[in-house]
């Protein structure tokens, strides 16, 4: 386990985290939707009935349509003024997706090595005041990985474990999450945009991380 009893757990990144989460911080009980309707209030209530003793501080600072140039703006507000224990940072969608649609706008296009960048500094800001990260990939409920946008987002899922692996991270590959399943269902069974997940979208998210969480491993280890 991962997690120590009354450790502050910050769920960092954009819509995928946000969820219609209450603002300006998610957060509260399993039961009050406080942390949204997605994977963070899912795993919450996954790790107090499986962990009661743990009594967690879990905090939902995602905003949807934020980027890695958003979170570097924000970061010491909405996160490290709390000085948590453990960071969970899901971000890269929308560095990828802006571009895709809005092409002729080449103010909101994040590069490879912008990405890179703007993750290693958020990264290296958040581990400046001792807090643990679990850094997950971005991904597109795609199989097909000659899709445009999907191998754009798999670029950016490569510079995220290259990151992990220089910073000794916890590394999530969500993208591989989603691949498996998608041998048994279609992208559209997940999310009618291929990007934000319907329940069974968001379930899969839950129990990859709690596999992490509990377990100590990264999902490729």
């Amino acid at each position: 386990m991962l997690f120590k009893p009354n450790d502050i757990v910050i769920f960092f990144g954009d819509s995928i985290t946000d969820c219609d989460r209450v603002k300006p911080a998610g957060e509260g009980t399993a039961t009050s939707r406080s942390l949204g309707y997605g994977y963070v209030s899912l795993l919450q209530g996954y790790l107090e009935a499986r962990h009661p003793e743990l009594k967690l501080r879990i905090i939902n600072k995602g905003i949807s349509g934020d980027r890695t140039r958003e979170l570097l703006k924000r970061i010491d507000q909405d996160v490290i003024s709390y000085k948590p224990n453990w960071v969970v940072l899901f971000v890269g969608i929308n560095d990828v997706w802006r571009g895709f649609e809005m092409p002729n706008n080449k103010s909101e296009y994040t590069s490879n090595d912008d990405y890179r960048s703007n993750l290693d500094a958020i990264i290296s800001r958040i581990k400046s005041q001792g807090s643990r990260i679990i850094l997950c990939s971005p991904y597109m409920i795609e199989p097909n990985k000659q899709d445009t946008m999907r191998s754009r987002m798999d670029e950016f899922g490569v510079i995220c474990k290259e990151i992990s692996e220089k910073y000794q991270l916890k590394y999530v590959d969500m993208q591989l999450a989603f691949d498996n399943i998608l041998k048994d269902k279609t992208p559209y069974e997940l999310a009618g945009d291929r990007i934000h997940p319907n329940g069974v979208g968001h379930s899969l998210i839950m129990l990859t991380l709690a596999n992490v969480i509990e377990n100590g491993l990264s999902k490729q280890e």
